[in-house]
């Protein structure tokens, strides 16, 4: 598809475009996406063609979500990046959804978060080299929290209007995080279709559920001793603080998955 609409992309003034691509080999592309990755790789030629054509301020971004299938293809992602003038590399690690996926989570796997390591520092380099930012995440847990929704006021709207409070808690489904299978409730605040949207973003709720989750004052579900049998955050709905909802396992607050913003 973007090969078929870069011209449109361009010539309507688009700011910036993100591409998702995992790898440069179609084999492991099939393994997590449908299509193929050559297809990709010939769109993000023909959008750095046409940006070029038309002198376009537009910039490009990759986004590179790291598994243990694909984390030794991290030199030949920067230098794609740099052969299409991407100035950015977005990384981020998988979310188990289901138990198939668990062996896919390079931060769950020893050997994985040893070798990534070494990986990161050739693509440091190569990024000095070209130049190209590179965000990386975490592959351990780390003290410090944040959300990236909440830093940027940012919320997230479904295809049917309910609004949610970030991408994370904008559907129904399971994750897998560290063995552990938690239920994710959607959490919605507000549709578009029948409130106004600043009158959502005031709601005293939700105002309340932004401050806790920006400043972090919530427990640190993923690394608490006693995980593996409390029963209280099973689910989003509450923590053992009293939180309702609550983001005290949420891996984009640990740094460990990186939302688009």
């Amino acid at each position: 598809m973007l090969k078929e609409y870069s011209e449109d992309i361009v010539r309507v003034g688009v700011d910036e475009v993100v591409v998702s691509i995992d790898t440069v080999e179609d084999d492991t592309y099939s393994r997590f996406r449908m299509g193929s990755v050559s297809d990709v790789i010939m769109g993000l030629y023909e959008l750095y063609r046409v940006r070029k054509k038309y002198n376009s301020p537009l910039i490009l971004g990759l986004a590179f979500t790291v598994t243990t299938l694909n984390y030794s293809e991290l030199p030949g992602i920067v230098k794609l990046a740099n052969s299409v003038k991407a100035v950015y590399i977005n990384l981020s690690n998988i979310i188990p959804v289901s138990e198939k996926m668990i062996q896919y989570a390079c931060f769950m796997s020893e050997n994985c978060r040893k070798e990534i390591k070494r990986y990161l520092n050739m693509v440091s380099r190569l990024a000095l080299e070209y130049p190209i930012r590179i965000y990386k995440v975490n592959f351990t847990l780390k003290a410090q929290r944040t959300c990236s929704f909440m830093a940027e006021n940012a919320l997230f709207m479904g295809w049917d209007g309910k609004l949610s409070p970030c991408l994370h808690y904008g559907h129904n489904y399971y994750t897998y995080l560290f063995s552990l299978k938690r239920r994710i409730y959607r959490i919605v605040f507000g549709d578009i279709n029948r409130e106004n949207l600043m009158s959502v973003w005031f709601k005293r709720d939700y105002h309340l559920f932004r401050y806790i989750a920006k400043t972090g004052y919530l427990p640190s579900c993923l690394d608490c001793d006693i995980a593996e049998y409390c029963i209280i955050t099973k689910d989003n709905m509450m923590d053992c603080w009293g939180n309702s909802p609550t983001c005290a396992h949420c891996p984009f607050m640990y740094g460990l998955t990186a939302c688009p913003l």
